[in-house]
């Protein structure tokens, strides 16, 4: 319909409620509970009657909602679409940097990581957060062969999905994860005596293990280091001109799971910290860097025999180690190794020195080495005596 000129209507009365504007366009406005409201600009005097009518009708009856509240509730829905629509895949991603945000260390975000990778975004990444139902998390888990592998499924599953529910997101109001954490994990809770050597049984490893390398076993014994911060040790993190006072620097550690390629990180929060190195191992670490590594600042500790810039792969590292370890303790971990430096540590210290040692943040820890300590208090008074009387075993054997 031809738009009417402006000239020809200025005359006529126009509906209450409707006016023109210079540039012939047709303005039309409601009264609703005392105010008034603007329903839209219209071309044809037809369509702004029409539009005025419906609106009219709308306050008589009750239904009328201002524009301003309609545009608000047409992004409401638009938002609520959005939300419904947020997959598993979708929220892992913001889970995982909202982690990161918060300042979560890179290994726990990279386990994180590695485990929705390898077992959960497979069968279920595409599925609308909403969809997930109990028995979708109870087949994750049937799917996985062992208690370890089960557990970290359980702990990553329940934790992304308790976050969505702490915040709404993809408007999940429930967690479907009922899963078993807690008898999990201690279903895989070691004994003690699993998690203990004695000197004599690391002296064994360390005979055993391959000779770029074994120097690996001190770190843990002598210094407490974990075996991510044991990888990421570099030439510049070691003062040993003085090896009655030598020092060890915890800096960073090397991630072999990261997504993408292996790369070092920050080592676990509060865990940055430098180490007295006991006499023994600064002799050793001497003899190592000087036959194994180099003099460059950044060169690793434990190189990779494929790239010496790099350290070794995690993976590498444990073949090696469960080769020395077998024939000796097979049920023993590397990381067990610092247990028995903190236990050690501990029969002189107090809880507040054994948790500085350890680069704990909790005394409770600590105490857990002390309780150790004591039960074993001759066994590991004896231990730490030969661990001194044989101080000069690695070094006087070739390195």
């Amino acid at each position: 319909m031809a738009k009417i000129p402006a000239r020809r209507v200025r005359g006529k009365n126009l509906p209450r409620g409707i006016s023109l504007t210079p540039e012939g366009i047709y303005y039309v406005r409601v009264s609703f509970d005392g105010k008034q409201y603007s329903i839209g600009r219209y071309e044809t005097l037809t369509l702004a009657r029409a539009a005025l009518d419906m609106a009219r009708m709308q306050v008589v009856t009750r239904t009328f909602i201002p524009p301003a509240e309609r545009k608000r509730l047409r992004r409401a829905e638009q938002a609520e679409e959005q939300a419904q629509a947020l997959t598993v895949r979708q929220w892992s991603s913001e889970w995982l940097a909202q982690l990161e945000r918060a300042g979560r260390s890179p290994s726990t975000i990279t386990s994180y990581a590695s485990v929705l990778r390898a077992h959960i975004l497979g069968p279920i990444g595409d599925k609308r957060l909403t969809a997930v139902t109990e028995d979708d998390c109870h087949r994750l888990m049937d799917a996985v062969p062992t208690d370890a592998v089960k557990f970290n499924v359980a702990r990553t599953l329940t934790a992304m999905l308790n976050a969505a529910v702490k915040i709404h997101a993809g408007n999940l109001a429930v967690s479907p994860a009922h899963l078993p954490v807690d008898r999990l994990a201690r279903s895989l809770h070691r004994d003690d005596e699993l998690d203990s050597a004695t000197i004599e049984q690391v002296w064994a490893i360390y005979d055993r293990m391959d000779k770029r390398y074994r120097i690996a076993v001190w770190l843990a014994v002598g210094c407490g280091l974990r075996l991510a911060e044991c990888l990421g040790l570099q030439v510049r993190d070691l003062d040993l001109a003085d090896q009655d006072n030598a020092v060890l620097h915890v800096r960073r550690q090397w991630l072999t799971k990261r997504a993408g390629h292996p790369d070092y990180a920050p080592p676990k929060v509060d865990s940055v910290g430098d180490e007295s190195i006991p006499r023994t191992v600064a002799v050793m670490l001497a003899e190592h860097v000087k036959r194994y590594v180099g003099d460059e600042p950044d060169a690793p500790i434990l190189p990779s025999p494929a790239d010496p810039r790099r350290p070794i792969s995690q993976s590498s590292f444990d073949r090696l180690w469960r080769d020395a370890r077998d024939p000796v303790a097979p049920a023993l971990h590397f990381h067990s190794l610092r247990h028995v430096h903190l236990s050690l540590y501990a029969r002189d210290a107090t809880p507040q020195e054994t948790a500085h040692r350890g680069r704990h943040k909790s005394l409770a820890v600590a105490a857990r080495y002390q309780l150790a300590t004591r039960e074993r208090d001759r066994e590991n008074t004896q231990a730490l005596d030969r661990l001194l009387r044989r101080s000069p075993h690695g070094a006087s054997q070739e390195h």
